[in-house]
């Protein structure tokens, strides 16, 4: 059996519809939304958060 990260990627796209719902541009800092709402929801720390940010999503088949 492979190992895949679905669930790590599921994570990954929660955590960016989060983003999108909340940022607002020269308003909001990803910061101030990691600390209100992520962090509450997925305990993970800053460096995670800004890497799920920046990473690439898969299209999925």
């Amino acid at each position: 059996m492979a190992y895949n990260k679905e669930n790590q990627i599921r994570k990954i796209i929660l955590v960016m519809e989060i983003v999108q719902e909340h940022f607002e541009p020269e308003i909001t800092t990803y910061k101030g939304i990691w600390r209100k709402y992520v962090k509450p929801r997925y305990p993970m720390a800053y460096s995670t958060f800004i890497k799920y940010i920046n990473t690439p999503i898969p299209k999925q088949k």
